[in-house]
């Protein structure tokens, strides 16, 4: 760290010397080189001045007036790894717990801040939770936290020197890009020892078995929260409305589908997952190994979900999400209203777009279809794949005539989006695929002749719905 502040500062002298020598030695001043020179310092020093810590609150902020169970956990693991609570402990939207110093100058006048996530408390037992909190904890212990603001603002100057610099002289900027290099090999090797070392504290407090129990589920709950939430959060939170969030998750991960893509993906990472000397975590089977643990003879850490040391949850999601939307009012909105009142009216806004490429298209005449050339219709120039493209505009028309037709649409986390009435329920997106069978596509034509739906065009259907301005990109499906 004091090695880059001193390589900045000594290029800065140079480029400031330069000038100076010019005109002493050589009686003479080339306007462009001392411009050169003096703009590429003041870039430098511009970069390299410290920035004041502005800490923004990552969820809600946890008392233990209101949360004294999980509190209570907080204060027994601080004791016994002798280190003072945090000041401050956030709820946040991931599956993880972090601890840090914020605020002030450089590590001056910051203060201990704890980030525990909601779903990371739904995925573990309460012993679970002891073994991440106490490695979080073993950061306190072994002082990672209190060097940690120099060296994030250390690797923030580096990032802002080399845009700065680079916009100036992409030259120049090749002596921070090789420092930067270097010190970032250095410092993430630095972090993925402390990691190593705050794991064999909480194995020492919690058990190495308990630990490596919460590391796995971890991993796994990790994986899958990522398309949980873009795919099934996010198109809720963008319509104005809040969904369970911990109850949305729990029944996502309970997807078959989603169960075996999860099972699959797990497999596929203790494969081809490998260190890199970018990393700022070990892997995870480096993680297990060091603790004598495998993948395999891990057994799950018994005890009561860790969600059971929340009190009044619905409460906490509503100032979870108030967070996330920077204070804008979202209305609660349960899981099984959310295809009427979300995808529905996003479907009719963007039905417009596909008037003229499904003019002529009738649902009875859908296993005879030319998909390609639908879609080709609807891309014209544009680069895609013509059969997703037709498959999804005759999904968002299907939908569409069968919701005029009495059907609602059901989308829960995890599961396509399906049309429920006639004690049918149709998955509208994918008929390309089983209409090619002749048993569903017989099928299809006797639903569409029940619905009242077999001779309806689907492009005056879509056009019958107000054109966007300006015209969106198609939403996506769920995941």
């Amino acid at each position: 760290m004091v090695s880059f502040y001193g390589l900045a500062l000594t290029t800065v002298g140079v480029l400031l010397a330069i000038p100076v020598l010019l005109w002493t030695v050589a009686k003479s001043l080339l306007l462009k080189l001392g411009l050169f020179c003096l703009i590429g310092a003041f870039a430098i020093l511009k970069a390299i001045f410290p920035r004041p810590d502005r800490f923004e609150p990552p969820g809600p902020r946890l008392s233990p007036e209101e949360q004294p169970e999980l509190f209570t956990q907080i204060r027994d693991l601080a004791a016994r790894t002798g280190q003072q609570e945090p000041q401050e402990v956030y709820l946040i939207p991931d599956v993880n717990a972090w601890v840090g110093q914020r605020g002030g100058m450089m590590g001056l006048g910051s203060r201990r801040v704890m980030g525990i996530g909601l779903p990371l408390l739904q995925t573990l037992t309460v012993p679970e939770l002891r073994g991440v909190l106490a490695h979080e904890f073993g950061h306190f212990h072994g002082g990672d936290v209190a060097i940690g603001p120099w060296i994030y603002k250390t690797r923030a100057a580096l990032v802002r020197t080399v845009v700065e610099v680079a916009s100036h002289s992409k030259l120049l900027s090749q002596i921070f890009v090789w420092y930067g290099t270097l010190f970032f090999r250095i410092t993430h090797g630095v972090s993925r020892h402390q990691e190593v070392l705050a794991d064999r504290l909480a194995a020492d407090l919690v058990g190495a078995e308990t630990l490596a129990s919460g590391l796995r589920r971890t991993n796994s709950a990790g994986l899958a929260f990522a398309p949980y939430w873009q795919g099934a959060v996010a198109p809720v939170l963008s319509a104005g409305f809040a969904p369970p969030l911990a109850a949305g998750f729990e029944a996502f991960l309970k997807t078959p589908f989603v169960a075996g893509q999860l099972s699959e993906a797990l497999k596929q990472q203790a494969l081809h997952e490998k260190p890199s000397p970018y990393d700022t975590h070990p892997p995870l089977a480096e993680r297990l190994a060091a603790l004598g643990v495998s993948r395999s003879n891990a057994p799950p850490a018994a005890g009561p979900p860790s969600l059971s040391l929340l009190r009044d949850l619905p409460a906490l999601e509503a100032a979870l999400v108030k967070v996330l939307a920077k204070g804008k009012p979202h209305g609660p909105l349960g899981w099984e209203e959310v295809g009427d009142k979300v995808w529905l009216p996003m479907w009719q806004g963007y039905a417009a777009n596909l008037e003229k490429a499904l003019s002529g298209v009738t649902p009875s005449a859908l296993p005879q279809l030319s998909w390609e050339q639908v879609g080709r219709r609807f891309l014209g120039s544009a680069k895609g794949d013509a059969g997703e493209a037709a498959d999804f505009m005759v999904g968002v028309a299907i939908a569409l005539v069968l919701s005029q037709a009495g059907f609602h649409v059901e989308s829960y986390p995890g599961q396509r989006q399906t049309l429920v009435g006639l004690g049918e329920r149709v998955e509208v997106f994918g008929l390309r695929q089983r209409l090619r069978d002749s048993a569903a596509a017989e099928a299809w034509r006797e639903l569409c002749a029940r619905a009242g739906i077999a001779d309806v065009d689907l492009g005056a259907a879509c056009g019958r719905h107000e054109k966007p301005r300006p015209s969106p990109a198609a939403p996506p499906r769920a995941s």
